[in-house]
């Protein structure tokens, strides 16, 4: 009887030490996942190096939320993960001001470009007291802001620019 409590009690001691290792590897790879999360968020890169990209133009509607967007972006190859694309809009300085339209981005360029291009004609749109849903690209929105900043803006005369005058 004692011979057996003993056998019984070893067990239980390396049952416990198991335990004890198995917690330890779990926070350590929940570390590296955390450190690999982070990195990514604020270490952006590119998708591809500078002078091997390629550009796709995207169309971001109204009711696309920014989680659609980075898998969006994400499908065309222009990022690698739509998560971390939510948690980078979100500390961005351009949070909340994605605006709908046609881009053209890069490959080469890196999600915080592509969020800042993305948020370009913000502040242009919340002057003017509404968005954009046009679909009109950032590009004929500044060329169409250069030729006269006091037109009406197109989705207020229900004309969509094309960007070719």
């Amino acid at each position: 009887m004692n011979n057996k409590q003993s056998v019984l009690d070893m067990i239980g001691t390396i049952a416990k030490y198991v335990v004890i290792a198995v917690l330890i590897l779990f926070f350590i790879s929940l570390s590296r996942t955390a450190y690999d999360t982070g990195y990514s968020v604020f270490a952006q890169s590119a998708v591809d190096e500078a002078g091997q990209g390629h550009t796709v133009t995207v169309e971001i509607t109204a009711d696309m939320s920014v989680r659609q967007i980075g898998e969006l972006l994400e499908r065309e190859g222009l990022i690698e993960n739509s998560m971390i694309f939510v948690v980078q809009e979100r500390f961005s300085s351009y949070h909340g001001e994605l605006t709908p339209g046609t881009y053209t981005l890069s490959t080469e360029m890196t999600p915080d470009e592509m969020i800042e291009v993305m948020a370009e004609n913000y502040s242009e749109e919340t002057d003017a007291g509404g968005s954009s849903e046009t679909g009109e690209s950032a590009e004929s929105e500044s060329a169409a802001s250069e030729t006269s900043s006091e037109d009406t803006p197109a989705e207020e005369s229900g004309e969509a620019s094309s960007g070719e005058e």
